[in-house]
């Protein structure tokens, strides 16, 4: 990801303020009116003027941290789906069989953690043991 807008705002007001007239023609940057390019949803989150406040502080630091953790429980659960995923074109039964329940294990400790939603939780376990039950499917009882 390049540059963001205030980035771009700060420079082009440092070229104004340190570079001459005929200078200025030279370079010849193009004139954007930043007022309307710039809003709350434009710029990056590490971009957003904040609050002075210091739990406004506070709740940023703290976002970032959840980020990070969150990020790192989508991968593991992705890895481990990605795993079950494998097993399952191959039609192997035995280890689908195996890695199931450790899938659904991780699957309920990411809704508890709030990195995913119960629905999506809920979703991914339907889908999984449909596909690993379809496998060799057990003949019908009578």
């Amino acid at each position: 990801m390049g540059p963001g807008p205030i980035f771009w705002l700060h420079f082009f007001s440092l070229i104004n303020h340190f570079v001459s007239q005929d200078e200025k023609e030279i370079l010849s940057f193009p004139e954007v009116d930043f007022r309307i390019e710039i809003s709350y949803h434009t710029i990056s989150k590490k971009e957003r003027e904040m609050a002075i406040h210091k739990s406004a502080e506070q709740q940023w630091r703290r976002s970032l941290r959840r980020n990070v953790i969150n990020k790192r429980n989508k991968s593991a659960l992705r890895s481990q789906i990605k795993k079950l995923n494998e097993a399952i074109k191959n039609k192997d039964q035995e280890t689908a069989q195996k890695l199931l329940p450790l899938t659904f294990s991780l699957i309920d400790k990411s809704v508890k953690k709030g990195t995913i939603h119960e629905n999506k939780g809920n979703r991914h376990k339907s889908r999984l043991s449909r596909q690993v039950e379809m496998i060799n499917p057990s003949a019908p009882s009578k």
